[in-house]
């Protein structure tokens, strides 16, 4: 009779409910709440540590600006009678208050302040669900143990973590992107209609976040379905029924209806977007490189001329021209890939044996056609690339996969490859999105303080804010809350002293302060 082991027999159960529980996450929906859980804890705890982010770009006035409004139940904001003073960039003030951007940050920010008492939350919200979309649209290509660890991979990316700290990210529109491409891949599955109809929702995620992004991939997306269905008869079947087609347009239409709605709201105009109203009322560049700049706007103030004609407009003209788009080229290369790749971009080389892996070929060429897209814009930020991030989390898994075949085939773990690809990934991540939380511009901070300050005194208060010369266009004071009139303190542009005295008399019950940014020996606050 052979000896038996008791320590070995012992630790059988043991090792079989680590088992059990680790394939615990990889059913349906505890995956993705996983890769949530680990995103929104992330981003919250860098927010604990470092404090809750301070708005300091324009854009993220913007999109406070929306927040606000749609957290408190409205659309938009009435415009001022004194709307001139109130000016401010990528804010429309005539025919209402709005921002011009898209909806889609704003309820997300508002979705966040409604439920925890802050917008910040909702840069938090939107880590969490970002994360748990890719996770679960990388169970429509590839194994679920490999998607919960793309679940890992989303939720410790740079550009997800970095716009966690910030009111100005693009969570949405990765929402989207993944959405439309996870049901993308499933549509010719068990349920047709339901993948048709989660299709159209990410379409219409990416219209009310990354519209022009969002457009190119939807199209990219129709062709590689169109494609696979000339060879694929099940999928031609699903494409060509009924009750595909009625899903489809039982998400589609409310989602046109809903857009048209907002645009009515804004802009008076069904079918103008509030940035092109936008553009037409400030825009001097214009949005494509094979457009003409020009004409010059009616600018009543200084600093918004000097931002048009001189920082926006210089931009533009470096690129326009052949010598400047072909020069220019390999530094918009670096950043798109840098956001959509985050941390892994230089390590990608040691995949190049596995660069044929099948899922990524159609993610490469996706992630190809938007930064074509995005060379026809003069400028690129980490959000234009955005709808982008989901494909480059599916490249990654598949190259990993590949490579973790590889290695076995030799007898080789890839484990301790994963541990220290998530620890390097999650490193970098978490240094990028606390430096994104603490390196605030000196003058957003007192502009903070000071409005904490006059909030302690008590009572209302106007704050006329006078540049002085050279003063830079991306240090804007003047930001309101959508009703100015109920507010406790309202920023203003002095413009000169007879309508300066004008809006005085119109707020009676305001104590009014001249604001001096540019003073030698730092902001000098005044009263008026």
């Amino acid at each position: 009779m052979g000896h038996v082991n008791p320590g070995a027999t012992a630790n059988r159960p043991r090792q079989s409910d680590q088992h059990a529980n680790w394939r615990l996450w990889l059913r349906p929906g505890l995956g993705e709440l996983g890769a949530a859980l680990l995103a929104g804890a992330l981003a919250s705890a860098i927010s604990y540590w470092c404090g809750l982010p301070t708005p300091a770009i324009h854009d993220e006035f913007s999109y406070l600006l929306a927040a606000e409004t749609f957290a408190s139940g409205n659309v938009t904001a009435p415009p001022h009678p004194n709307w001139i003073h109130f000016e401010s960039f990528h804010i429309l003030q005539q025919p209402t208050c709005s921002s011009k951007y898209p909806p889609g940050q704003g309820l997300l920010l508002a979705a966040g302040w409604r439920i925890f008492g802050h917008p910040a939350a909702g840069a938090w919200l939107g880590a969490a669900l970002s994360s748990a979309a890719v996770c679960w649209m990388l169970r429509g290509w590839t194994t679920p143990r490999w998607a919960v660890f793309g679940g890992v991979v989303a939720a410790t990316h740079p550009e997800v973590l970095a716009w966690s700290q910030t009111y100005e990210g693009a969570h949405v529109a990765i929402m989207g992107a993944a959405i439309l491409l996870g049901a993308l891949r499933r549509i010719a599955g068990r349920r047709p209609a339901r993948n048709a109809a989660l299709m159209a929702l990410g379409c219409f995620l990416l219209f009310i976040s990354r519209p022009f992004e969002g457009l190119v991939l939807a199209a990219i997306s129709a062709l590689w379905l169109s494609v696979r269905a000339f060879w694929d008869a099940r999928l031609r079947r699903a494409l060509f029924s009924i009750r595909v087609w009625i899903a489809l347009m039982t998400v589609a239409l409310p989602s046109g209806v809903a857009i048209a709605y907002h645009n009515a709201r804004v802009t008076n105009n069904p079918a103008r977007l509030p940035y092109a109203a936008y553009q037409d009322t400030y825009g001097y560049s214009p949005i494509f490189l094979w457009q003409t700049i020009g004409p010059v706007k009616a600018y009543r103030h200084d600093i918004m001329r000097d931002f048009y004609i001189g920082w926006e407009a210089d931009a533009y003209r470096a690129l326009h021209t052949p010598d400047g788009f072909v020069k220019g080229m390999p530094n918009k290369l670096l950043r798109f890939l840098q956001a959509v790749f985050g941390c892994w971009l230089p390590f990608l080389p040691l995949f190049a044996p596995f660069w044929t892996a099948r899922p990524s070929r159609f993610a490469l060429v996706a992630i190809g056609g938007v930064f074509c897209a995005i060379l026809a814009v003069p400028w690129l930020t980490p959000q234009y690339a955005a709808p982008a991030i989901p494909l480059g989390c599916l490249t990654i898994i598949s190259w990993m996969r590949a490579a973790a075949k590889a290695l076995a085939r030799h007898r080789l773990s890839v484990a301790p490859l994963l541990v220290l690809a998530i620890g390097g990934s999650l490193t970098n991540a978490g240094t990028g999105a606390i430096a994104a939380a603490v390196h605030r511009p000196v003058w957003a901070i007192h502009r903070t303080i000071l409005e904490s300050t006059l909030e302690r005194l008590g009572g209302k208060h106007l704050i006329l804010v006078r540049y002085g010369a050279g003063h830079s266009p991306h240090e804007e004071w003047v930001y309101n809350h959508p009703d100015i009139d109920r507010a406790h303190i309202v920023w203003a542009r002095a413009i000169q002293p007879t309508a300066d005295s004008h809006l005085i008399e119109s707020m009676p019950d305001r104590k009014p302060w001249l604001l001096m940014p540019d003073e030698s020996g730092g902001p000098a606050l005044i009263p008026y």
